[in-house]
């Protein structure tokens, strides 16, 4: 089974690039036990997204993403599929990532098998929503952290002293927000920089993120 994100757009060889490093990596390692993982590239060029090059901020050191992995069915079943508590935004397939790296899979890159993911250009509009994901999200990771307590799955979600301490400094405790940027941001956009706009936005989404995180932990404590 391969997983892609709906907004993703790949070019002619994706599936043979996925079942190329599939059969090899199990020639390799003597067994089935892994997954391919194939490149993820941002573009929000709709026109022509196969033309946006590879940038440092499309790394991810994700195990399990569902936004490009190839991996036989045999052991999603036996993980035991995709957890359906998982209502709001964000972890769903990282937590079945865990399970899968508990069952001993590993993980193989596919760079051949590029997927390019399409959105569009950022703008002070889409701030409203970017923010509420990043609640749900900290929600999810309480969630996630519940379900596999480990200081891993804290430092995925962000639930530790470091990252309080690192996004409180850079937002100046809240101070650079959506209200206070919203002038720099829009001139970056102005000037066809919606993507340093969005890195910069990301200063008080991670934020919001954080505080996210913190507020559905000391919900669950209080229950």
């Amino acid at each position: 089974i391969i997983f892609i994100d709906s907004d993703l757009v790949v070019t002619e060889n994706f599936l043979q690039a996925h079942a190329d490093a599939l059969t090899a990596g199990a020639a390799s390692l003597g067994s089935d036990c892994l997954f391919t993982y194939g490149t993820v590239i941002n573009t929000c060029n709709f026109e022509h997204p196969t033309s946006e090059p590879y940038k440092i901020t499309d790394f991810s050191a994700a195990y399990f993403a569902t936004g490009n992995v190839a991996i036989a069915k045999k052991w999603l079943l036996a993980a035991g599929l995709f957890d359906t508590q998982f209502q709001l935004y964000g972890w769903e397939d990282l937590e079945l990532g865990v399970r899968l790296k508990q069952l001993g899979l590993k993980l193989i890159k596919c760079p051949e098998a590029v997927g390019y993911h399409w959105h569009p250009p950022f703008n002070l509009a889409q701030i409203p929503n970017l923010i509420d994901k990043e609640i749900q999200r900290g929600r999810m990771g309480v969630l996630f952290y519940q379900k596999h307590p480990t200081w891993e799955v804290r430092m995925m979600i962000q639930m530790t002293w470091i990252h309080r301490l690192l996004w409180g400094l850079l937002s100046l405790g809240g101070t650079l927000n959506e209200r206070s940027l919203s002038p720099l941001l829009q001139w970056l956009i102005d000037r066809g920089k919606p993507q340093l706009a969005l890195e910069i936005a990301r200063i008080f989404l991670n934020w919001y993120n954080v505080r996210g995180v913190y507020q559905a932990y000391r919900e669950i404590q209080l229950q």
